[in-house]
């Protein structure tokens, strides 16, 4: 395809997944697990794509993983193995717990060579980067903080990655909501983007003109599997549903209504939040 990169992309499926409670690369989002989802937002955009983790895990996935070969669960061992691995002088790393990456963002890290304001991954380095790396490690030193100087301003948004279950359902309906024509913004947990702030509260804020076609039964948190435990009116602004995912995580979605959204009434809702979609306006006012 004419739009790849000269890149090996390179997906993170080693992780411990201490706070989800269960491997985070078998669970599903959309119809799909996230290292499948990962593994095809990487073939847009790679000539080559590679899975990296543990052969300890037996991951049941659909493509092979090449072993790290080391006790250790750190990114940075992912990222060696997958350097090593690499057919190509340019390596593109995704984990697999960043489900709203998308492909541009991607294409952009690659051809920059760079990673992104938010820390490491995902991020874009060079096989010569090998022997640094492999020194480190035997340092005893796993972060990859500074490894790489090049930093490439992305949507905040689209980085935000999930470590509970909680973090995972909102992280999808939040994707679903950002393709539907009547919802104006779609505003993520304030903690979604912002390492050190996480709270186990994750609140998303719609805004709609229109309340009720969310509300009814049969509608597109219906599709998605999602059970909404309670319904509850905030004043005039709009309404407060508790979800609930199939795999028992959950989550507060706000539905504010457009005309009010910019009312002083509101500005605790929406200051502060990441913007997946915003068709009005809203976050640069």
């Amino acid at each position: 395809m004419a739009n790849r990169v000269a890149a090996s992309g390179i997906v993170l499926v080693g992780g411990a997944s201490r706070r989800f409670g269960s491997p985070k690369a078998l669970a599903r989002f959309r119809g799909e697990t996230l290292a499948e989802r990962a593994w095809r937002l990487l073939e847009e955009v790679c000539v080559e794509v590679l899975a990296v983790g543990k052969a300890a895990d037996r991951l049941s996935l659909p493509f092979p993983v090449v072993d790290d070969r080391s006790e250790l669960r750190a990114p940075i061992v992912g990222l060696v193995a997958g350097l090593r691995a690499a057919e190509l002088p340019t390596c593109l790393v995704v984990p697999v717990d960043c489900p709203l990456l998308t492909a541009e963002a991607l294409r952009a890290l690659a051809r920059a060579l760079a990673v992104p304001q938010t820390g490491p991954l995902p991020g874009a380095y060079p096989r010569s980067l090998l022997p640094e790396l492999e020194a480190r490690i035997a340092a005893g030193e796993l972060s990859l903080q500074g490894v790489s100087e090049r930093v490439l301003e992305l949507d905040e948004a689209i980085l935000a990655n999930v470590n509970t279950p909680g973090e995972l359902l909102a992280a999808e309906v939040a994707d679903r909501a950002a393709e539907l024509d009547e919802v104006q913004v779609v505003l993520l947990p304030r903690s979604a983007a912002r390492a050190g702030e996480r709270s186990e509260a994750c609140e998303l804020v719609l805004v709609v003109d229109d309340l009720e076609p969310h509300l009814e039964r049969g509608a597109w948190l219906d599709e998605l599997g999602v059970a909404v435990r309670s319904v509850t009116a905030i004043g005039e602004l709009g309404v407060e549903l508790r979800l609930r995912s199939e795999i028992g995580g959950e989550a507060r979605l706000t539905l504010l209504r457009a005309r009010l959204a910019r009312s002083p009434q509101a500005a605790s809702l929406v200051r502060g939040r990441p913007a997946l979609v915003d068709r009005v306006g809203l976050g640069s006012g």
